[in-house]
């Protein structure tokens, strides 16, 4: 599952880790570009006489903007989005997910094809490319005579077991679905369910249990393929780390003399060609997105995800302003699989479970009011500028949960219900008393924002909140910071690892990422997901999902809040914008509609 805001949590959570209040609104790309003085659109006259913009050409290199510093190009270590783009076009994974409509489609790319389950579906089996068609790294300097090889089975199996450690990217991913792979990330011996053959370019993986959802995994940009002979020649020691030498069999290589740590980014195709097909593309890093707004006004950049301080320049009652940017350019809304929650510590004296009965039946009510009296409009208003988001009446987001209105949350409506928490504190024997609570949060000014209107929201139901601002505060929390051991509400943002319900489900299971962050664990509710996970797809399934979302509502672990989308502005010269499910932008299809 992914996390995102802090650079690293619970050892392994794939993904990083923030607030929910900064989450979508910056979803994959985000700045940088560093010319001399951007130039003004031309102007031309029209036959009526009126001047009007002439469509200037978008600047060269293609610049993309990123939202956060380039951390890195490891694979193992992608945890944020930027690094994901980055890495999905330096590297390839076994599998990728198709383009146009079939975009929600697995297919096939360092594998020759879509492979079959065997032994009731607990062993996958994967055949290699071959021949003329098998993927080759880059040429380097760490393979002999610095020229480049095929992609090798062996090659899979050791980038898989780079994850056996719970400090890397795909930990979480795959100790409890690979055989024996916990257990192998221990003590590095032993057997483990991954067997390759380089003579028939085969891997064999055996499963935990049967996982149709699998080969979406293997598609994550964080399985993407490594040379194992580079990654430990670029040790970090003699020679640069493997995550600043990156060495793939992707579409594009890393220009090395033209990036820079941190900053920049410049892509380069491996085969040139004279089709339409971007032959080069920078990323860039800009602390201010001012910065890239005005860039992208001025055709210095082909994409732009704009910001919360931007919005009431770009946006009029939802719709795109065209006197605000270049003629001609697209707006592009795409709903995100992602949930943002308010979640609460469960292990909590003041409101988490008690095996007291009657002070369980209390924190129960307090998490329910809280549940009922946060003000989801002033939040969706102020913070999303009544646009970038759905509100949430469920977990699962509504790509994957087909009916709307099975399993809607009875304690997160679209409207705050505070006569309805009065009364549920009442019944509890809790009316008239106050209740000091501890909020925590990140520290720049849309948390600080969404901590007023939480606080503001739960001080009429007699609920004072203390807030506390921490940049990696779910990475304290996760290692049980005693200094935040006092801590009762705080906030993420949750992605799918594949867009299926499964993903958010299962993240609630005892083991389950958010569930150890909340600190929950409901027997009741993993024997529903073990029989859950036995259905296809069906009325069955969906009646399942809602069982599950219903079963969470009775303890409430959580509030939903919303499910974000991503507004992005496309330069018009600019075609072929896609996205990956969880890399980002496709860089490899983009291409220019025209010349400059």
């Amino acid at each position: 599952m992914q996390f995102r805001g802090v650079s690293r949590i619970m050892g392994g959570v794939t993904g990083v880790t923030r607030s929910l209040i900064t989450c979508a609104l910056l979803f994959i790309t985000g700045s940088g570009c560093e010319r001399g003085r951007p130039s003004l659109p031309k102007k031309h006259e029209t036959s009526d006489g009126e001047t009007r913009p002439q469509p200037a050409s978008l600047h060269l290199p293609v610049t993309i903007p990123l939202n956060t510093p380039i951390l890195g190009y490891d694979p193992a270590e992608a945890r944020d989005r930027g690094s994901r783009v980055l890495v999905g076009q330096i590297f390839d994974t076994l599998f990728d997910w198709g383009a146009g409509p079939s975009a929600t489609q697995i297919v096939p790319e360092l594998a020759a094809d879509l492979p079959r389950f065997r032994k009731r579906a607990n062993t996958l089996v994967i055949r290699l490319r071959r021949g003329a068609t098998a993927r080759r790294f880059v040429d380097d300097p760490c393979f002999p005579q610095g020229v480049g090889r095929i992609v090798r089975a062996s090659d899979v199996r050791d980038s898989l077991l780079r994850h056996a450690d719970p400090s890397k990217a795909g930990f979480v991913l795959l100790a409890d679905r690979i055989e024996n792979f916990a257990r192998w990330a221990k003590t590095k011996s032993g057997p483990v369910g991954i067997v390759a053959d380089d003579n028939s370019a085969r891997v064999e993986i055996r499963l935990t249990r049967p996982q149709p959802e699998f080969l979406g995994i293997l598609a994550n940009p964080q399985m993407a393929i490594v040379p194992s002979e580079c990654v430990a020649y670029y040790d970090g020691k003699r020679r640069p780390a493997f995550r600043d030498h990156p060495v793939g069999s992707g579409p594009f290589f890393l220009d090395f003399e033209r990036s820079r740590p941190g900053q920049r980014a410049v892509l380069r195709r491996r085969q040139p060609s004279e089709t339409r097909l971007l032959r080069e593309v920078q990323f860039e890093y800009f602390r201010s997105p001012e910065t890239a707004l005005r860039l992208f006004q001025h055709n210095e950049l082909g994409l732009l995800s704009p910001g919360q301080s931007q919005f009431a320049e770009l946006f009029s009652d939802g719709a795109l302003l065209t006197t605000a940017v270049p003629p001609g350019t697209r707006l592009h809304k795409t709903t995100v699989v992602s949930t943002t929650l308010l979640m609460f510590k469960m292990d909590d004296a003041k409101i988490g479970a008690s095996m007291h009965a009657e002070l369980d039946a209390q924190h129960l009510a307090l998490r329910r009011a809280i549940g009922l009296a946060f003000d989801i409009q002033r939040y969706h208003r102020v913070l999303r500028n009544g646009a970038w988001s759905e509100l949430a009446r469920h977990f699962v987001p509504p790509l994957l949960a087909p009916d709307e209105d099975a399993g809607s949350h009875p304690y997160a409506p679209r409207h705050p219900d505070l006569p309805q928490a009065h009364r549920l504190l009442e019944r509890a024997g809790l009316k008239g008393r106050r209740h000091t609570l501890t909020y925590l949060t990140e520290d720049h000014e849309s948390a600080r924002q969404e901590a007023t209107i939480l606080r503001e929201a739960l001080h009429p139901i007699g609920v004072d909140l203390r807030v506390i601002h921490d940049a990696q505060y779910l990475s304290r929390l996760v290692t049980a910071d005693g200094n935040l051991a006092d801590i009762q509400l705080f906030s993420v943002s949750f992605d799918a690892d594949y867009p299926d319900a499964d993903s958010f489900l299962r993240a609630m299971t005892c083991e389950g990422a958010l569930a150890r962050l909340a600190r929950f664990c409901d027997s009741a509710y993993d024997r529903l997901f073990a029989e859950f996970t036995t259905l296809p797809p069906g009325p069955g399934r969906s009646n399942a999902i809602a069982a599950l979302e219903a079963q969470l509502a009775q303890q409430l672990p959580f509030r939903p809040i919303d499910h974000p989308q991503l507004w992005q502005l496309e330069h018009p010269d600019l075609g072929g914008v896609q996205r990956h499910p969880f890399s980002g932008l496709r860089v490899e299809r983009l291409y220019l509609r025209r010349r400059p």
